[in-house]
């Protein structure tokens, strides 16, 4: 995740639970946060979070909030895609596994 900065909007519009094992750690309980898009003086900003994962936030920016949540929802794809190609395990709460859109189309 990237660029942390003291703008944060503070609205959580959607959370998912996930039960997350990064290589050669124990499993732990991630929750995924994402944050309602605010207008800014560069246009829209979108973040969202791993929490118990990642420090920082994922920010997205955009020309308009549906691009910027769009952005967002894509780093946090690539986030979790990354600790399963690095060998790790993500899954969804109830301990079925995780699904991203990649594996649908295969």
């Amino acid at each position: 995740m990237t660029d942390l900065t003291p703008t944060r909007s503070p609205t959580v519009i959607a959370e998912r639970a996930l039960l997350c094992a990064p290589a050669g750690e124990p499993q732990r309980a991630v929750v995924l946060r994402l944050h309602a898009p605010v207008r800014d003086a560069d246009g829209w900003l979108c973040e969202a979070e791993l929490m118990n994962l990642f420090e920082d936030r994922a920010r997205a920016r955009g020309v308009d909030s549906l691009q910027s949540l769009q952005l967002a929802l894509g780093a946090v794809h690539q986030a979790l895609e990354g600790v399963i190609r690095t060998g790790g395990s993500v899954c969804w709460a109830d301990g079925s596994p995780f699904m991203s859109l990649d594996d649908l189309r295969r």
